[in-house]
């Protein structure tokens, strides 16, 4: 099983997706805002990267990128349920910083366990559609 970081500013998501994931026998691993998953990402090395959009402080996008450099074949899922703009230009722009999926939040426990799931442990991004 995989080895799931989980980065969200809201704890009941991460709740969530912690109940969610152990149930699959996935470890998880969670950071409340992007600084520490950051720190998380270089301290655990984890297999797949669960992280928001919007955020305080450093933000999805930056994190997307920060470990997009690290490591290019990183499996990144990005979740949003928008914000002052719609969900989905969010998610764009976080398929052009580098994720390897995305998911509209609120998202169900099939579609993210079936992401993860299908998701190589280590796979370079989709390219964004020009």
């Amino acid at each position: 099983m995989a080895k799931v970081l989980v980065i969200d500013d809201e704890e009941a998501v991460r709740a969530l997706a912690r109940r969610m994931l152990e149930s699959r026998n996935h470890t998880v691993i969670e950071a409340a805002a992007g600084v520490a998953g950051l720190k998380a990402f270089e301290e655990e090395k984890p297999d797949v990267i669960v992280t928001d959009i919007i955020m305080p402080n450093t933000d999805g996008l930056e994190v997307i990128r920060e470990i997009r450099r690290q490591d290019p074949k990183a499996g990144i899922i990005a979740v949003s349920g928008g914000g002052l703009l719609p969900d989905q230009t969010y998610l764009g722009y976080a398929r052009k910083f580098g994720a390897t999926a995305v998911l509209p939040k609120p998202f169900t426990p099939v579609q993210l366990l079936s992401l993860i799931d299908d998701l190589p442990s280590h796979t370079a991004p989709e390219k964004a559609a020009p």
